[in-house]
């Protein structure tokens, strides 16, 4: 498909974090305009990720939105209403406002992909996201929920909302998906773990390696950071075996070939479970978490989530989705997450035609 050849888009998102999520929908949207036939420019996803995924690499906002047709904004908790001093984050904000204003200024046509909240319906009060949201190249956006498309259109914009764009990851990165074969004495329950390096979090891995110890379970610590990220806060215990995340694609690979449950407080590596049929356990995840997932059940027939702040409950459902390990169990529908790039789609076409 070769639909847009002689279009030249600009992706941006928050990509130098060298963070699973963030570079994962990257990977996503760059690959669906690649095959769309665009030329993608990308602002500041590492090097070997740009050469996998066939993405030109850009450092500033200048040099991403030079001779383009049009700018995506591409996923990202930009309608947060949480707040950060760290040196990333400002520094991310200011490259939002020298976005904002250059698409204002050189009449760059602007679409919002994929963009998500709390699931507050307090209309955000980050700066730098009102200020780019409220352009008049901007011509729309697609949330991950209901309440966030809401709070876009109190902004004036055109906003549709459907499930989150990981849920459609493994279809779009071409990752096999494979249905777990049922436990047994040889065959251990496969859980992988994401913690954070909290005292709550460190008293769950105590928990966790007693359980494993005794019901023949199986942990793997998953991070979800390249080692050259800004963050150091996850826990990379030396007594368990560990993935360390190096890019999106082999993450994917290793959740579908050796987990049956991930544990983890993070959105995305848990919605990138459910994408490939595993169960998931949100262990004092953030309030966007707790969103994201409250509208996968309501879709969902059968359970394969739980929302978790007590350890005293971790084990009780640990068990629950142990029982539900079978082929017959596993569910890898992606909903209307295609959605989001069915959008952007359109959204070229307007561009074209304009």
């Amino acid at each position: 498909m070769a639909e847009f050849s002689n279009t030249t888009v600009a992706l941006f998102g928050a990509y130098d974090q060298a963070n699973f999520g963030d570079d994962l929908m990257a990977a996503q949207i760059g690959h669906w305009l690649n095959s769309l036939g665009c030329t993608v420019k990308v602002f500041r996803l590492p090097t070997d990720l740009c050469q996998q995924y066939q993405l030109t690499r850009c450092l500033s906002v200048e040099e991403l939105l030079q001779d383009v047709d049009c700018c995506i904004y591409g996923g990202g908790g930009m309608l947060t209403l949480n707040s950060t001093s760290e040196t990333w984050a400002q520094e991310l904000q200011a490259d939002q406002f020298k976005l904002g204003s250059y698409i204002q200024d050189k009449k760059i046509p602007t679409f919002f992909a994929s963009i998500g909240g709390d699931g507050n319906p307090v209309c955000c009060t980050r700066a730098s996201s009102i200020f780019m949201l409220t352009r008049n190249s901007v011509r729309g956006a697609t949330t991950r929920l209901k309440v966030d498309a809401d709070t876009l259109t109190k902004l004036g914009l055109q906003v549709s909302h459907f499930d989150d764009i990981v849920l459609s990851a493994p279809q779009m990165l071409q990752i096999p998906q494979k249905a777990p074969l049922p436990l047994d004495t040889n065959r251990p329950f496969r859980i992988a773990i994401n913690l954070n390096k909290s005292k709550y979090h460190y008293k769950a891995l105590c928990v966790l390696r007693y359980y494993a110890r005794f019901r023949n379970a199986s942990l793997t610590n998953l991070t979800t950071h390249r080692e050259d990220s800004p963050h150091s806060y996850e826990i990379r215990s030396p007594k368990l075996p560990n993935h360390c995340y190096k890019s999106p694609s082999a993450t994917l690979e290793f959740l579908s070939e050796n987990t049956d449950l991930v544990i983890s407080s993070k959105l995305h590596i848990g919605v990138a479970a459910l994408s490939l049929g595993k169960k998931f356990i949100s262990l004092g995840g953030p309030p966007k978490a707790k969103a994201a997932i409250e509208r996968f059940e309501q879709s969902r027939s059968c359970k394969s989530t739980y929302i978790c702040d007590s350890i005293r409950q971790l084990l009780k459902h640990i068990e629950y989705f142990r029982k539900q390990v079978s082929p017959a169990s596993h569910d890898t529908n992606s909903g209307d997450s295609l959605g989001h790039l069915r959008a952007i789609q359109a959204f070229l076409q307007e561009v074209r035609g304009q």
